[in-house]
């Protein structure tokens, strides 16, 4: 059988707990994608929220199934605030997962990249596929941040429905 994404969440955090400092914590998102079906279930440990894209309405939702960064807790609170959340893409729709390094990147005069422009690229290249989002997000933090030094990692997947 196979286990949930906060269950699997709740048994990574008790495992690393006790090996993390104080002054650290680990965020991650743990998605199960139904090849067969529509539905997605996913579980959030305290990383930033996902968007997605549906191709019917052309909305961008941002979706935050509750969940709690791991080591913060050695486990009780983690696993009663870190739920499953279920939702269905539809073919054409679009998922995103990033890093705080996308909407935290800087550019020359120490403005953020931003979660409305995070929001904004995705909406205007969603409609195109998952490789289009991640081609528009390739060259709006390029453009934005100029030359400015990377201070974070940056990463993004985009999922899409065929």
């Amino acid at each position: 059988s196979s286990a949930s994404p906060s269950t699997v969440l709740g048994a990574v955090n008790r495992q690393i707990a006790p090996d993390i400092r104080e002054d650290m914590f680990i965020s991650m998102a743990y998605c199960i994608l139904d090849a067969a079906g529509p539905q997605i279930t996913m579980s959030r440990a305290g990383h930033d929220a996902p968007l997605h894209f549906s191709k019917r309405t052309g909305i961008v939702t941002t979706l935050k199934p509750p969940g709690l960064a791991l080591g913060i807790d050695g486990g009780r609170v983690f696993e009663r605030v870190t739920k499953d959340f279920t939702f269905d893409m539809e073919p054409g729709d679009c998922l995103l997962l990033y890093t705080d390094g996308v909407n935290e990147a800087v550019d020359a005069a120490g403005e953020e990249f931003g979660l409305e422009r995070l929001h904004d690229v995705f909406l205007a290249a969603a409609p195109s596929g998952a490789e289009s989002v991640l081609s528009a997000f390739q060259m709006a933090l390029a453009e934005f941040v100029g030359g400015s030094p990377q201070s974070d990692d940056i990463t993004i997947i985009a999922v899409e429905k065929r």
